[in-house]
């Protein structure tokens, strides 16, 4: 008779089962809740990448051309908009859109314009808006160049959700 009360006394009451589910459960709600944070990190991380990568590009072809040719000191930094040497776009031309081919070129009037990596076979799609402004000093040593992305085709155009960037190009009189 002993040994059968034993054995009644040895599981878990329903009460033990419901506080270790509950336990269980809050646990598990904190970790799935690190879920959308990370995903949230994980887009602005990709964001400032391909902004960064972008203004890359882009200043190292103005300081190839710029620094390649003393003459484009002669000309003013408002002539520079003119300028055929100047009117490139990021070196991986051949995954923009068709259909927005005439967007591949850079645009230098300070306007925001948008441009979209689409259809490209190992590249998700990527829509970056950006403006880019020149800034000359007084002794005309220094320029300055100043780029603000803004990735996504639409959105605020408020500086505050942008990254920005600043490049100098220095006249080495070479």
């Amino acid at each position: 008779m002993k040994d059968l009360c034993a054995i009644r006394k040895s599981g878990f009451s329903l009460v033990e089962v419901c506080l270790a589910i509950a336990v269980v459960g809050i646990g598990l709600l904190g970790v799935f809740s690190l879920f959308p944070a990370g995903l949230t990190m994980n887009k602005k991380n990709t964001d400032a990448t391909v902004s960064t990568m972008f203004a890359e590009d882009i200043f190292n072809g103005f300081h190839a051309v710029i620094d390649s040719y003393p003459e484009k000191w002669l000309a003013s930094v408002s002539d520079w908009k003119n300028d055929t040497d100047l009117k490139f776009g990021p070196t991986a031309i051949d995954i923009w859109n068709p259909e927005t081919q005439d967007n591949a070129v850079l645009d230098l009037s300070g306007s925001i314009k948008t441009l979209k990596y689409e259809n490209a076979k190992d590249i998700a799609d990527i829509a970056l808006r950006y403006k880019i402004n020149f800034y000359e000093t007084e002794d005309d040593l220094v320029r300055h160049a100043r780029l603000v992305v803004w990735n996504g085709e639409f959105g605020s155009s408020d500086e505050k959700d942008a990254y920005i960037y600043v490049t100098t190009f220095y006249n080495f009189g070479l």
